[in-house]
């Protein structure tokens, strides 16, 4: 038999769980805000990052992307901190 012929028969039979929202309120612990890694939300409304985080039931969002030096970090600051101080913690790297 060639391996393009081959069809596995799936045997494992589980019990499927939906979860539609977390048990808890979520902290993402590691997430990047910027252009490079994610999805340029730096650029985007707010709003609408708040509301993504709502949907998935996230309170607390970690952004890595304050970058190094000034800049960055106050766009990030400014955009993010100042703009929902209660749900964003923002850090930066050491220049």
């Amino acid at each position: 038999m060639l391996l393009s012929e081959y069809r596995p028969r799936p045997a494992l039979v589980t019990r499927a769980t939906q979860i539609e929202r977390p048990r808890f309120p979520v902290i993402d612990a590691h997430n990047h805000l910027g252009p490079e890694f994610g999805g340029g939300w730096d650029n985007r409304p707010l709003d609408e990052l708040l509301a993504a985080m709502d949907a998935a039931d996230v309170r607390v969002l970690v952004d890595l992307d304050g970058g190094w030096g000034n800049d960055i970090f106050e766009r990030h600051l400014v955009k993010f901190k100042h703009g929902a101080p209660e749900r964003f913690r923002v850090f930066g790297g050491v220049d």
